[in-house]
């Protein structure tokens, strides 16, 4: 991990992820700005978050479709970031 006075490259990963009936998933990362992602369409993102701390909630973490049977899951909560 990469911290300045103002932001921080984390990276999160659902890699682990998988459909029991074998269909490929695909992943959409979502987070309100100032977050910012490489690439949130991956497994596995990193990107620059905020050195402040703060609560955001009812943020939009994950959608994961699969391309088996078309369904999403959809994984929200509140995102609390805390600098030590």
């Amino acid at each position: 991990m990469s911290i300045s006075a103002a932001s921080a490259v984390v990276g999160i990963d659902a890699s682990g992820s998988y459909d029991p009936a074998g269909g490929t998933l695909e992943f959409l990362w979502s987070f309100p700005p100032p977050f910012a992602f490489d690439d949130p369409t991956v497994p596995a993102p990193s990107g620059l978050w905020p050195a402040n701390g703060g609560q955001y909630p009812g943020v939009t973490f994950l959608t994961i479709t699969s391309t088996a049977s078309g369904l999403s899951t959809v994984l929200t909560g509140t995102l609390q970031i805390n600098w030590f």
